[in-house]
């Protein structure tokens, strides 16, 4: 019966609200993701679910849309010019047209641009939004995986993993799976047909994303003490050498969307929080 009467009280939008189910989730899951924090013990299949929030905010997505198809759209009205972010938002607004509601990019990042080809993290007095790469800068270098696309101007979703978080097995299971569907088309001289594209962007992406969320490994970085460690190196030249956008720590992975300051290169950030993280997670748990 009191039950009854809380969910009577609630207002009507909190049922068809996108990610109700997802809060409520967490919302009852609470306790037992303390109970799995504070046991120390290693995160197995049973005590995943628990402890990792299984939604997308709506916030997070709106940040990534705003800032991929408006930072698009607003480089194509553009040059921007404004004393302030807020204003540079309402010149960059999607008018209302043939009955489709106007769109403001509430998310939309810009910094101060103080020539043509430079910019930098200040008041947002504009050229144009920051989120539109430069791409006669464009650098394609050779990874351990996958090749490393970067240029300036750019704003990247960068992951990185605990080294046990993929069983080398599987890991090199993917790499030979990959190589022979490459040397396949090679060998017949010809271009990779569609569903074979399809199938390289699975074992590149998607088949790795979905064995680092079953928690494979140790899984330590579900320790909270270890989970500050890396959001502090996350943080600490946020605003100096890089904008920090957005990050999440999971139990053997990270996510991290960042845009480089001019003059620093990703690589040098991306060493600098693995070095930090490694040497200091290593002291912690010693």
């Amino acid at each position: 019966m009191e039950l009854r009467k809380l969910l009577a009280a609630l207002p009507s939008e909190a049922f068809r609200a996108d990610d109700a189910i997802g809060w409520t989730y967490q919302f009852w899951q609470t306790q037992r993701k303390k109970e799995v924090n504070d046991s120390g013990k290693k995160i197995g299949a049973d005590e995943l679910s628990p402890v990792t929030q299984l939604f997308t905010e709506d916030y997070m997505v709106e940040f990534l849309l705003h800032n991929t198809l408006g930072a698009w759209w607003a480089g194509k009205i553009g040059p921007i010019k404004a004393d302030t972010e807020e204003k540079a938002r309402a010149q960059a607004a999607l008018p209302a047209r043939d009955g489709v509601p106007a769109i403001s990019w509430t998310y939309l990042r810009f910094v101060k641009v103080a020539g043509a080809s430079s910019s930098g993290f200040g008041s947002p007095e504009q050229e144009g939004p920051a989120t539109i790469p430069d791409w006669d800068t464009l650098a394609i270098r050779k990874g351990d995986n996958l090749p490393h696309w970067s240029c300036d101007n750019a704003i990247y979703h960068i992951s990185f993993r605990l080294s046990d978080s993929i069983p080398v097995s599987k890991r090199d299971e993917w790499l030979r799976e990959r190589e022979e569907i490459l040397a396949n088309a090679r060998r017949q001289g010809r271009e990779l047909s569609e569903l074979e594209q399809k199938r390289l962007q699975y074992l590149y992406s998607e088949k790795i994303e979905i064995c680092l969320d079953s928690g494979q490994g140790e899984c330590c970085l579900a320790k909270p003490e270890i989970a500050h460690i890396v959001e502090h190196a996350l943080k600490h030249f946020d605003g100096q050498r890089y904008r920090l956008h957005a990050y999440c720590v999971m139990p053997n992975h990270v996510h991290v969307i960042v845009e480089p300051a001019n003059g620093n290169e990703l690589e040098a950030i991306i060493h600098s929080w693995k070095s930090f993280t490694a040497n200091t997670t290593t002291l912690s748990l010693s």
